[in-house]
């Protein structure tokens, strides 16, 4: 891209996002090392990051770099890359898209990563929704009227996301676990879950448990007493 490129694909991004407080990304250090064209090309880059960073410092917002050569600084964006990544192979493969294609196939993989479940909605035990990424994009109405903390009520249960290779993309099955079942070893291997539709048993590596608590669960399904601890 070009200076005026890049800012333009910023401009793009407030536009439908709105400002961001913080923008973190890296400073392409590998191309420090390599030969002059590179070395040119990085110069370049880093061009348009200070460019960019002036351009939007007007706004309150603040970028920040992370270290030359520490790319595990940016593992979150990095997975976020890689994942975009995984689908545009799966869906496109060697097919050759117009631009309007092609940015079509990019919002509906953008809907996919956004509707991925994080973590418990809340801690209601009968609740099987769960906070998206989407939430925070697109937001809604707040209609819940209050309800009480149950954190500590030994009967709710985590909920969890059930992997299953065969359902279309933005589908992601919820559940709660009702019950874990130890082996021969004294280690969970199955978990007893209720969803929407029934009730049944999973092996916990087809399980993702969304945190809504950090203490352990008991070989009962339960959580400790952590006021007695």
């Amino acid at each position: 891209m070009t200076t005026e490129t890049f800012l333009a694909a910023l401009r793009l991004f407030f536009a439908q996002r709105g400002y961001s407080s913080s923008i973190y990304s890296d400073c392409a250090s590998t191309f420090a090392g390599a030969n002059a064209v590179l070395k040119a090309d990085f110069a370049a880059y880093r061009k348009q990051l200070e460019e960019g960073a002036r351009s939007v410092s007007c706004h309150g917002v603040s970028w920040h770099f992370i270290p030359p050569g520490s790319s595990n600084f940016g593992g979150m964006w990095e997975a976020g890359v890689k994942s975009m990544k995984h689908h545009l192979r799966r869906t496109i493969g060697d097919a050759t898209l117009t631009f309007e294609e092609f940015y079509t196939v990019l919002k509906q993989i953008e809907a996919v990563l956004n509707s991925r479940p994080l973590s418990a909605l809340s801690d209601d035990p009968d609740d099987l929704t769960a906070l998206t990424p989407g939430h925070f994009l697109v937001g809604g109405p707040i209609t819940a009227t209050p309800e009480p903390d149950l954190i500590e009520v030994k009967t709710v249960g985590d909920l969890v996301l059930v992997r299953d290779e065969r359902l279309p993309p933005t589908q992601w099955p919820l559940g709660r676990v009702l019950e874990v079942h130890t082996g021969e070893d004294n280690l969970v291997r199955v978990a007893t879950i209720r969803t929407q539709s029934s009730i049944y048993k999973r092996a916990i590596s087809k399980l993702v448990v969304l945190p809504i608590d950090n203490s352990p669960i008991d070989e009962h399904g339960g959580r400790p007493d952590v006021s007695s601890q």
